[in-house]
């Protein structure tokens, strides 16, 4: 995360990227900061990555945003942020019929209902991202998502089922490598 964050830097320091690109990486930017524990670091490379977004409507890069803005709000302690990014990203997200808004939402969602110990939404959303990373291929969002089967588990005291989850999360990162 450390190597990334410094080209990320450059980049959004050299003043010449397109808006896409500006989105994208205001987007990683963020999600770097978030991965390394931080989303106080994180909120306004999120920030940033929202208002380009809709400065230049590019609803489905908005979309994700959003969603990761509700993540980074629930790790922050501010589930009524995250909510109304949710609800946000829920309204734009599902006339689009784009995997990477639709799989960030579902994550999103997710994390939200962990957070929030709503167990019977969090699984729901869990098995739908899985079923939606299987259908595109993505691994990593797998991965992602059987972690977070993974701690409905332990949640609702469940070990055995935590564990096999856990269990096939880690052979999945095992596959990819990671």
């Amino acid at each position: 995360t450390t190597e990334a964050v410094l080209w990320l830097d450059q980049l959004l320091t050299a003043g010449d990227a397109s808006p896409p690109t500006l989105v994208r990486a205001y987007y990683l930017r963020g999600w770097l900061s978030l991965l390394q524990g931080d989303p106080v670091a994180a909120r306004p490379w999120i920030d940033h990555a929202i208002a380009t977004a809709r400065e230049t409507e590019q609803v489905t890069l908005l979309s994700e945003s959003l969603s990761i803005a509700a993540t980074n709000e629930d790790v922050a302690g501010d589930p009524e942020a995250a909510r109304r990014y949710l609800d946000e990203a829920e309204a734009i997200t599902l006339g689009l019929n784009d995997f990477p808004a639709t799989i960030e939402l579902v994550l999103s969602q997710s994390v939200h209902a962990i957070f929030q110990r709503d167990l019977g939404t969090a699984m729901a959303a869990s098995l739908e991202g899985v079923r939606l990373g299987r259908e595109a291929g993505d691994l990593f969002r797998v991965e992602s998502m059987l972690g977070h089967l993974g701690m409905v588990g332990l949640l609702s005291d469940d070990h055995a089922a935590a564990n096999s989850r856990f269990v096939e999360a880690l052979e999945v990162a095992r596959a990819l490598g990671n």
